[in-house]
């Protein structure tokens, strides 16, 4: 499992090179990318434009095992300072087989069966607060209410 976190800097301007240092003496950046070269741009005119790779990959010497052939795509930004990026951990074409995504119904909202199995599953798991409990308690929760939903409403998204 592997967890993708932003990570902005620190406030002080001045102290965020501690930041990129903490960063760097942990894990790998993925330096080469296709695409624009920078990720950021003041949006000036010439002679007072400012351009720069701001955002960046980085991973794990354990994630980067995993996925050697990872590649990063700078994209194009059409109303934004920023170059949105994107990581491609398999190479592209190759399909892999996925779970159908679950899906939270806003129609479920209000509904006394849906509040019950929120409340039974968030007491269920222990009492910590890292973040694999968490993910137990939102995974288990989705599939009660998705038996639920089948039970109590049929299957009214595959009727419309």
């Amino acid at each position: 499992m592997f967890f993708l976190t932003g990570i902005y800097g620190h406030l002080d301007h001045s102290l965020r090179h501690r930041t990129w240092d903490l960063i760097r003496s942990l894990c790998r950046r993925a330096d080469e990318a296709c695409g624009p070269k920078f990720t950021w741009c003041n949006g000036r005119g010439s002679g007072s434009s400012i351009s720069v790779r701001l955002d960046w990959f980085f991973g794990n010497p354990q994630w980067w095992n995993r996925f050697a052939q990872a590649k990063v795509i700078h994209e194009g930004a059409a109303y934004s300072d920023h170059v949105p990026i994107c990581l491609y951990s398999e190479e592209p074409g190759v399909a892999r087989e996925r779970g159908k995504l679950f899906r939270f119904e806003a129609m479920w909202v209000g509904e006394k069966g849906c509040d019950k199995i929120v409340e039974d599953t968030w007491k269920r798991g222990t009492n910590s607060n890292n973040m694999d409990d968490l993910m137990y308690k939102i995974s288990a929760c989705g599939k009660r209410l998705q038996v639920w939903n089948r039970s109590s409403f049929g299957h009214v998204q595959k009727k419309l």
